[in-house]
């Protein structure tokens, strides 16, 4: 089982705030567990989801191209994705207020506000199935070249 997964996608951001259109979150082995205990609560007392501040996701304008390897997790199709062109210098993350996780009984989900915006300019990601998380821990790791 790997240590760690990277999650990368699009997000669902008002218009006028592209350099927050796609994020990328890394998720620990013990983040994990974590999630899924909190999604077995989530659907043992029939709750709509819990939430708590997580600063493990990042946005970005666009997505790094990593070298040697590739994202865990991809949240959308490559087609509908910006990505950065190697040799590019990478832009710092975007600046976030209030980085909250959602977990509920089958997904996960990030929620942010921009640093200096009003709470009515929310940004989340899409909701990324827990199944989809077991499996990226559970695949092979990717060699590096």
């Amino acid at each position: 089982m790997k240590k760690t997964i990277t999650i990368a996608g699009g997000t669902y951001v008002p218009d006028w705030y592209d350099d927050h259109t796609h994020f990328v979150a890394t998720v620990t082995r013990d983040g994990f567990a974590h999630m899924q205990r909190l999604a077995a609560l989530v659907k043992l007392h029939n709750l709509y989801a819990v939430e708590l501040f997580d600063w493990t996701c990042k946005p970005f304008p666009c997505l790094p191209a990593r070298r040697g390897t590739s994202y865990d997790v991809l949240t959308v199709d490559r087609s509908e994705l910006q990505w950065l062109r190697r040799g590019q210098p990478c832009p710092a993350p975007s600046r976030v207020d209030c980085m909250t996780l959602i977990i509920t009984d089958d997904s996960v989900r990030w929620d942010w506000v921009p640093k200096h915006a009003e709470s009515r300019d929310l940004c989340t990601t899409h909701n990324i199935p827990i199944k989809d998380l077991q499996r990226a821990f559970e695949a092979p790791a990717k060699k590096r070249k």
